[in-house]
């Protein structure tokens, strides 16, 4: 009997201890601890035992928002005045709110775009592959989600590894190579280099400061 008492005490010990014990806080940012200023950045956020409408999340500068047509995901838009800012996860219990877990986060101004054709943002490249892309693209060096950059001017130089011809530079209105683009680029031989530069970039029709040059160098 005094055997089976102790083990309903030791049962209801751990019982006790399993209540008491903090729900587990997931969140998971692409940017590793880090908010970009003027653009959405995304962050999913789960409570274990908890509905999503039962979480509350909010931030201590800028302002945050669920995103629409989910459950987990929210909006935290920074503003640009703070290097840091809290993200605070809480859960709604009855008519309380207990707060689980304060992260803090980078702020930071967004990079600038890469400039790329096709995959490929510079480097050793074959005939081939160069002639298989023929789109000058701006891309964020780091994840984001509904930030599309568009160009919609562009420079190319085609120099040649012998010194003996002069090189070949044309503006480019789009970002698509012109006909004469091509050609030139179908006579290029080992060594020489295709040069994107002076690239005009948009984001949301605002023009983005770039001074990024793009080299190839064809193998």
């Amino acid at each position: 009997m005094k055997k089976l008492l102790l083990l309903f005490s030791l049962l209801l010990t751990q019982w006790g201890f399993a209540q008491v014990k903090e729900p587990i806080v997931s969140i998971n940012s692409p940017n590793w601890q880090t908010f970009y200023t003027g653009i959405e950045n995304y962050v999913y956020i789960k409570v274990c035992g908890y509905s999503s409408e039962a979480i509350v999340v909010s931030v201590d500068a800028g302002k945050i928002k669920k995103a629409p047509h989910t459950f987990n995901e929210y909006i935290v838009y920074p503003p640009t005045d703070v290097s840091t800012i809290d993200l605070i996860v809480s859960v709604r219990i009855g008519n309380t709110l207990k707060k689980l877990s304060t992260e803090k986060y980078r702020v930071a101004a967004l990079p600038p775009p890469v400039i790329k054709i096709g995959a490929y943002e510079g480097g050793k490249i074959s005939m081939a592959q160069l002639l298989a892309r023929n789109t000058v693209y701006a891309e964020s060096p780091v994840f984001t989600q509904n930030v599309h950059y568009e160009v919609r001017e562009f420079t190319y130089t085609i120099i040649p590894n012998n010194s003996s011809f002069k090189p070949i530079t044309e503006r480019v209105i789009g970002n698509t190579f012109t006909p004469a683009m091509i050609d030139w680029i179908a006579t290029m031989k080992m060594g020489d280099k295709l040069i994107i530069s002076d690239a005009s970039i948009f984001l949301d029709d605002k023009i983005v400061p770039f001074k990024q040059t793009c080299i190839f160098t064809l193998k």
